[in-house]
């Protein structure tokens, strides 16, 4: 029984120290999509001041025609690329979410089956105390008599 409590012990340990990785890693992925999220609203903020700045000009040249639209179509395919990988990001969260709720379930089973193990190893201990006091009552008993 011993042997099976410390192994329990070991797992339940090694599941701890797993479940903090998947926290740290669910971390980084979070300031990843935040850092993201504030790119794709800057960029939208930076498109809006560009389509307003195109918009203002008075005379305007078959160059700066080009150079707008180019760098309109470079701002909506980086736009693009960004929210492609929001959505990967997005899906990553989710799976490591997933993963570390069942590593916690797991972490909690170990927990309850260590308690309980350490639960009937004192109890037993307790019951061989008692025989061990009853024989030896009994004993004295039949020494007596």
């Amino acid at each position: 029984m011993e042997s099976k409590l410390r192994a329990a012990i070991q797992l339940w340990q090694f599941e701890e120290i797993q479940c903090e990785k998947i926290q740290r890693e669910l971390q980084s992925i979070h300031q990843r999509y935040d850092a993201l999220t504030t790119q794709l609203e800057q960029l939208s903020v930076l498109r809006q001041t560009t389509v307003q700045h195109i918009n203002k000009g008075e005379r305007l040249c078959r160059a700066l025609l080009l150079n707008a639209n180019q760098t309109s179509v470079m701002l909506q395919t980086t736009f693009s690329h960004f929210e492609q990988e929001r959505s990967i990001l997005q899906a990553e969260i989710r799976a490591i979410q997933d993963r570390l709720y069942y590593k916690k379930t797991r972490v909690k089973g170990l927990e309850n089956l260590v308690h309980q193990w350490r639960d009937l190893q004192k109890t037993t201990k307790i019951k061989q105390e008692q025989r061990v006091v009853e024989d030896i009552i009994n004993a004295r008993v039949r020494f007596n008599a």
